[in-house]
């Protein structure tokens, strides 16, 4: 936080948010704007994990990786370690 407040104060704000109050929503909406243009372009779209598949020229798969901290110790399974929405 201090790099961004040093290098980036503008951005303080957000980071504020996201780290601060660990507020999802930024995250929430980059997801959804990333699986709609999946979506539109014909892309396989997945939530973390490493595609090995072969995909047609032009398709390539997009993963979502905005919550690296549920990515950390699951080993790459292709699941993502989702904390209980109450």
């Amino acid at each position: 936080m201090d790099y961004i407040a040093a290098k980036y104060p503008h951005l303080m704000p957000l980071y504020e948010e996201i780290y601060g109050k660990r507020n999802r929503g930024y995250f929430e909406a980059l997801e959804k704007k990333a699986e709609e243009m999946a979506h539109r372009y014909g892309c396989r779209f997945v939530d973390n994990e490493t595609p090995y598949e072969r995909v047609p020229q032009g398709h390539p798969t997009i993963v979502d990786y905005f919550y690296h901290e549920e990515v950390r110790g699951s080993q790459n399974t292709g699941v993502r370690n989702k904390k209980e929405e109450n």
